[in-house]
């Protein structure tokens, strides 16, 4: 495969969406975004890396088996997540560290990122 058969390959199958937190949630109604959530026993709620609550729509009979999981879903609204993609990040993750970088890639160094 040439390199830019594979480089045009590689666009489809992998998207690049922005990274956010829930204070970013309103720069991105009707976008596709990644939020990475703490599952706190409710599956209609996260966590988010920044604190703040984060409701989310999941396709009926879909749960968590970890504390952690990134998000991948269209901001609705009310901000709100219809959730397209749940993957499991494990129990032991820094939300803290993560929401850094959430920062930078929305602020300052934005430019670095996209």
């Amino acid at each position: 495969i040439s390199t830019s058969s594979y480089h045009t390959i590689n666009k489809k199958i992998m998207e690049v969406y922005p990274r956010v937190n829930s204070k970013h949630l309103a720069n991105y109604i009707g976008q596709t975004v990644l939020l990475m959530g703490e599952v706190e026993g409710r599956h209609d709620v996260v966590r988010a890396c920044d604190g703040g609550e984060v409701m989310i729509h999941l396709s009926p009979g879909e749960s968590f088996e970890n504390k952690y999981v990134q998000l991948t879903g269209r901001v609705l609204d009310d901000l709100s997540l219809e959730v397209r993609l749940a993957t499991p990040a494990g129990n032991n993750f820094d939300m803290k560290n993560y929401n850094k970088l959430v920062e930078y890639i929305n602020g300052k160094y934005s430019h670095l990122f996209m």
